[in-house]
């Protein structure tokens, strides 16, 4: 019998997503369970079946530290793995894991996992408010806890220089926007009109701040083009729920150039991102 695949994750919700769904990947590809440590506190309060509905096993630390001391101990480093053992596996890293050639990409695994009631509510009741028709995902990172290397590389200057250039090419294309500090929003309302933001998001990596962070990220892949920060994991999130949709930050083009007019498209379900309509 094969033992299982167990994954120790760390960090926000965006590094702990990739490290999963990539242990997913490996687990699903040998038939495997997949066992997940997946630490709350303070710090990081929601648990993963407060935001996502998975078949994936959680472990608390004792089991953790037998799978640990039992299996084979690995990082992402993955790339040399050996996919012929029979042994458990087990994976703690904050990272985005290196498999083996041949693997599916971990996003296939997050397009899997299927969001929690109240996530749905907070994307649909967002989602009425968009109506029917394109618009640019704006992510602005500013909560002081941010990293360092995004709120410097991306500040809410370059914010309001980007979107003024887009909107001369659309000028009447809404901005959805996704960010940690409710001023962002303020600032770019008042600098643009039809500015749309969820309400009432909830204190920061609280249960309910996370969830409203989930919805975020499904509304920020349902959009035409995301405009977000440079060192981000939650727009690689919603890069891989929507693979087609054009993404950029302050360092560059990430994805495909945003289209011209005409050739816009979003989602035709905001629960289901990569599925799109024109």
């Amino acid at each position: 019998m094969t033992g299982p695949v167990t994954v120790h994750v760390m960090s926000g919700l965006g590094n702990r997503m990739r490290a999963l769904c990539g242990a997913a990947v490996l687990a699903d590809r040998w038939g495997r369970r997949l066992e997940y440590r997946w630490p709350v506190g303070r710090g990081f309060e929601p648990r993963l079946d407060q935001l996502w509905t998975t078949p994936w096993t959680p472990v608390g630390p004792a089991r953790a530290l037998t799978r640990r001391l039992g299996g084979e101990r690995h990082t992402e480093r993955l790339e040399a793995l050996d996919t012929t053992t029979s042994r458990p596996l087990y994976i703690r890293t904050k990272h985005a894991l290196r498999l083996p050639a041949g693997f599916d990409d971990w996003g296939t695994a997050l397009r899997r996992a299927a969001v929690v009631e109240e996530v749905a509510r907070r994307v649909e009741t967002t989602w009425a408010g968009l109506q029917a028709e394109p618009y640019v995902g704006v992510m602005v990172r500013a909560h002081a806890l941010a990293h360092d290397k995004t709120k410097d590389a991306s500040p809410i200057g370059w914010y309001v220089d980007r979107l003024r250039r887009i909107r001369e090419e659309h000028p009447s294309i809404p901005f959805f926007v996704s960010t940690d500090d409710p001023s962002a929003v303020s600032l770019l309302a008042d600098e643009f009109d039809d500015v749309r933001a969820q309400d009432d998001k909830g204190r920061y990596n609280s249960v309910e701040g996370v969830q409203a962070a989930v919805a975020d990220l499904y509304l920020l892949a349902s959009s035409a083009h995301i405009v977000g920060p440079y060192w981000s994991s939650f727009v690689t999130m919603a890069e891989k729920l929507a693979p087609g949709v054009g993404s950029e930050n302050s360092r560059g083009l990430t994805g495909p150039s945003m289209p011209g007019p005409g050739a816009l498209t979003r989602a035709a379900d905001p629960l289901r991102p990569w599925e799109r309509a024109g």
